[in-house]
């Protein structure tokens, strides 16, 4: 009987690689997986956004405990990869920590490992099989936590609403078609505000606006040839300053008054220590600077 030792370092096919190679043969329709699934095709509709996404995270997370007798990426646990990190994606977006902590998960054995020995003496002559065990057990305490992650993200879509929160925004504030006439760096700012925004990042989004409002205007004026008209000793006037020398190439007036009111509430997002801005405050500024950008640019 041998007692060999063996020091294994695999490294493993990524899992988009793997659903690429075999999304094909994926088919829900004749999957008798799906078909153990908490939600029947028959199933009364949810009465709203918020409630389907719950339903949806109850399925997700029920799926795991059919996971769990099934091996790793097994035709059923792709398909489930791909189907939660859609959701969270569509939901909480591809820059939270849901979506990026599922999207870390490798559901393999990191970094090197023992197996074989006394212990296991199968393993010394086949260290496959020790390779598929280590692994294996990887994969349940993974499952684990995805299970801990999408409890999580259950909790916090029920106490933020976000979906609801995003139905009752309505459109998106930064449209594509203003996004397109804007300078590089300028849609850059309103797509970030845009993303924290939709996920009720109410603090990032005003301290957003507050970066876009004075770059704006600066960038104005460099398209006009007239910078210097914004300098003083070298550098860029202030915000309240730069709304003054802007307020004679605004074709709208009573812009300029909308903004400067306006600005106190973005200035008080970073120097106030008891303000705290609501989604509608946000949503005000925001819509506000939505029409002096397409006014500058048009």
């Amino acid at each position: 009987m041998s007692n060999k030792l063996f020091r294994i370092k695999v490294i493993q096919p990524t899992f988009d690689e793997l659903y690429k190679k075999y999304s094909k043969s994926f088919s829900r329709r004749n999957s008798e997986f799906s078909s153990k699934s908490s939600i029947s095709e028959g199933a009364k509709k949810p009465r709203d956004k918020k409630e389907e996404a719950l339903i949806k995270l109850d399925d997700l997370i029920n799926q795991i405990n059919i996971l769990e007798s099934l091996k790793r990426f097994s035709a059923e646990h792709v398909r489930w990869i791909a189907g939660t990190k859609k959701f969270l994606q569509q939901v909480f977006g591809e820059k939270s920590e849901y979506y990026n902590t599922l999207n870390s998960f490798t559901w393999s054995k990191r970094g090197s490992y023992m197996i074989g020995g006394p212990a296991r003496p199968a393993e010394s002559f086949n260290p496959q099989l020790g390779v598929e065990r280590v692994n294996q057990e990887a994969y349940l305490k993974e499952l684990e936590a995805a299970r801990g992650l999408l409890l999580a993200a259950k909790d916090d879509l029920e106490e933020t609403g976000l979906l609801n929160d995003k139905t009752e925004r309505g459109p998106i504030i930064f449209p594509k078609e203003l996004l397109e006439k804007l300078p590089a760096d300028i849609k850059e700012v309103c797509e970030e505000f845009n993303h924290n925004f939709e996920n009720s990042k109410r603090w990032a989004a005003m301290l957003l606006l507050r970066r876009l409002l004075p770059l704006s205007i600066v960038r104005k004026f460099q398209a006009i040839n007239r910078e210097n008209e914004i300098r003083v000793g070298g550098d860029y006037l202030d915000t309240k300053n730069l709304l003054g020398k802007i307020e004679k190439y605004l074709k709208e007036k009573k812009v300029y008054k909308d903004i400067l009111n306006y600005k106190i509430l973005t200035d008080s997002s970073q120097h106030s220590y008891v303000f705290s801005p609501e989604l509608s405050d946000v949503n005000g500024a925001a819509l506000k600077i939505r029409i002096l950008l397409d006014d500058l640019f048009s």
